[in-house]
C-alpha cells in the first residue's frame, strides 16, 4: 500500500470516527445559538435539508446575522453591510428584510460600515437569503462581510456590538467553505482537525478561550506540504473567528456536527483543483 492510500485510510477512519454522532440534534436543555454552513450550491439539497433542521431547532427567529468571507475583496472598507437597496427587487426576489436598526447602532459603534458597491456579487451572502426568506419569514438580516487580513482587535470591537442583539430570537450563521483545492485524503484530515478544534470550545468554557484568530489562521493551513499549492483548511478564519467571539459572549459554544461534506464525496471526482470541502453544524447554549 502506498503512503497516499495509506494517508486516505488514516484520514477517513479518523473522519468516520468523527461523524459517528453527527447529525444528532441538540439535548432538550441546549438552544441552539448559531450555525455554520457552506455557501457551495453543489450542495444545495444539504443546504435544503439543514435549514429546515435549524428551523425545528429553533423556532420563531426574528433576526439572523449572516457572516461571510468577502471572497474577492470588493470595496473599500475591511468590514462591509449594506443597507439594501438591491433587496426584493426584481433582479433579487425572494430576499428578506434587512435589520436596519441593529445595522445602523452597530456601524455607529464598531468598524462595521455601509457600503453596497459590488456587494450583491458576494456569493457567500446572496446564496443564503432566498433560503432564510423561505424557512425563516418572520426574520430580517444583518449581512456581514470580512475581508481577508482583517485585524482581531476590528473582529473584537463588532463582535462586542453585535452581542447584545444576540438574544433567543438571534440566529447566528457563519457561510463557510472549508478545505479547498485539496484531494480528498488531505480535505479529510483537514476537516478532521478543525471538527476537532471546534468540539473543543465547549469544553474548554469557561476555564479558557482557544478562540483566536492566530489560532484559526494557523488551523486553515492545509496539511498539503507542497509549497506551490493553492489549498487553504477553510475560505475565511476571519468569519469562524466572529462567529465564535459572538457566541463565546453568550456561553454558547457547544458544536454539533450536522454533516460533513466534499465536492470529491458526493460527485466521486477526486481531484485537488476541483475539490471543496462542507462543514455543516451547530452552536448551542
Amino acid at each position: 500500500m502506498t503512503s497516499r492510500q495509506l494517508l486516505s485510510l488514516f484520514s477517513a477512519f479518523l473522519i468516520l470516527g468523527l461523524l459517528v454522532s453527527a447529525g444528532k440534534p441538540p439535548t432538550i436543555s441546549e438552544r441552539v445559538a448559531g450555525a455554520i454552513l457552506p455557501h457551495h450550491l453543489l450542495v444545495e439539497g444539504y443546504l435544503e435539508a439543514f435549514y429546515q433542521h435549524l428551523r425545528e431547532q429553533i423556532p420563531g427567529v426574528t433576526r439572523i446575522i449572516l457572516i461571510s468571507p468577502n471572497h474577492f475583496n470588493y470595496g473599500y472598507f475591511k468590514i462591509r453591510t449594506t443597507d439594501g437597496v438591491f433587496l426584493n427587487s426584481e433582479l433579487f426576489p425572494s430576499t428578506p428584510p434587512l435589520d436596519m436598526a441593529v445595522i445602523r447602532a452597530v456601524t455607529d459603534s464598531s468598524p462595521l460600515s455601509i457600503e453596497n458597491t459590488d456587494f450583491t456579487k458576494e456569493h457567500g451572502v446572496m446564496v443564503h437569503l432566498p433560503f432564510i426568506a423561505e424557512h425563516f419569514p418572520e426574520a430580517s438580516v444583518v449581512p456581514i462581510i470580512l475581508k481577508e487580513g482583517t485585524s482581531e482587535a476590528q473582529l473584537d470591537m463588532l463582535a462586542s456590538a453585535l452581542i447584545p442583539y444576540r438574544d433567543d430570537h438571534t440566529l447566528v450563521l457563519g457561510s463557510i467553505d472549508f478545505t479547498h483545492y485539496e484531494a480528498e485524503a488531505v480535505a479529510l484530515t483537514n476537516d478532521a482537525r478543525t471538527i476537532q478544534w471546534l468540539e473543543r470550545l465547549s469544553s474548554s468554557w469557561p476555564l479558557k478561550s482557544d478562540v483566536s484568530l492566530e489560532t484559526l489562521r494557523s488551523l486553515a493551513q492545509t496539511t498539503n506540504s507542497n509549497p506551490a499549492s493553492l489549498g487553504v483548511a477553510m475560505d475565511s478564519s476571519e468569519s469562524l473567528y466572529l462567529v465564535s467571539k459572538i457566541l463565546e459572549g453568550q456561553n454558547a459554544l457547544h458544536f454539533n456536527l450536522w454533516k460533513r461534506t466534499s465536492s470529491a464525496s458526493f460527485t466521486g471526482v477526486d481531484r485537488a483543483e476541483l475539490n471543496t470541502s462542507h462543514l455543516f453544524g451547530t452552536f448551542s447554549q
